[in-house]
């Protein structure tokens, strides 16, 4: 017998201890289908190229982020896209992103370097030598 309860309340009222969070799971289940389902609001929108792009549904409280390019930059960026198989959105997305990832990356071998040296752990001037020319080498 299947129920359409209007509450989770009538739900736990009228159902067995396990009946309830099954018609639970299922209210949360059709509430997110609803919200998948619904057209993004302006603030939901990102313009990138004169495109409009969807903003992802977790970061629906952040403000929008519209970035302009010159008619040059434009062509640059598509042509690339094309080369690699994508669009110039993606591309610009992606490139945005592995940024944000190298700054994390770089922002933590600098703290873990400050660590390393507040405990006192250097290496020697012969060594970061042939490090350096090992580097120049390579």
């Amino acid at each position: 017998m299947a129920r359409t309860p209007s509450s989770a309340k009538s739900v736990a009222a009228n159902a067995a201890p396990g009946d309830t969070m099954v018609a639970a799971l299922e209210m949360q289940q059709k509430q997110r289908q609803r919200q998948r389902a619904r057209a993004p609001a302006p603030h939901e929108q990102m313009h990138l190229c004169g495109k409009v792009l969807r903003r992802c549904r977790l970061c629906r409280n952040l403000k929008t982020m519209e970035v302009h390019f010159t008619p040059e930059q434009e062509a640059q960026l598509s042509q690339i896209a094309t080369k690699v198989g994508t669009d110039a959105e993606r591309l610009v997305k992606d490139a945005a992103l592995r940024l944000l990832q190298e700054d994390a990356r770089f922002r933590a071998a600098v703290r873990e370097g400050i660590a390393q040296a507040d405990r006192g752990e250097f290496i020697g001037e012969e060594e970061m030598d042939a490090r350096l020319e090992q580097m120049l080498r390579s």
